[in-house]
């Protein structure tokens, strides 16, 4: 359910401001399915609850410990959402399928999306409010 939640009010209504409750529900209840058909999918092929686990901690590890910490310092260092959400989902993505090889790849990974992605939206945002003025 949180991470329905999270899909549906954090991002799905970010992008859709304009939705209606019952819009919200409709995508609500289609994230719990889908969550739920890939959680039966990973209980199905993964043979142990240590090698899950593993696994869990690894892309939980790769995609969020970097942009939860750099979050504190983010005036300081100049980050943004977008550079925030690309680091989860390529650091999370990364350890995914490399996790397992290369344990520290992911973190890389999501430091260089989180700040690659923070500077290229801040250089955008400057170059258009130069163009605006």
């Amino acid at each position: 359910m949180t991470a329905t939640s999270i899909l549906t009010l954090d991002i799905y209504r970010k992008a859709k401001p304009a939705s209606s409750e019952e819009k919200l529900m409709t995508v609500s209840r289609l994230f719990a399915l889908i969550i739920g058909l890939l959680a039966l999918a990973l209980a199905v092929s993964l043979p142990s609850i240590i090698k899950t686990l593993l696994i869990a901690y690894t892309v939980f590890t790769s995609g969020l410990l970097l942009p939860v910490i750099a979050g504190f310092y983010r005036e300081r260092l100049g980050l943004t959402p977008s550079g925030a959400l690309a680091a989860l989902l390529g650091g999370g993505v990364t350890a995914i399928f490399l996790g397992q090889t290369y344990p520290l790849l992911g973190m890389a990974v999501s430091a260089a999306f989180l700040f690659g992605v923070s500077w290229l939206e801040k250089q955008y945002t400057e170059q258009e409010c130069k163009s605006v003025v």
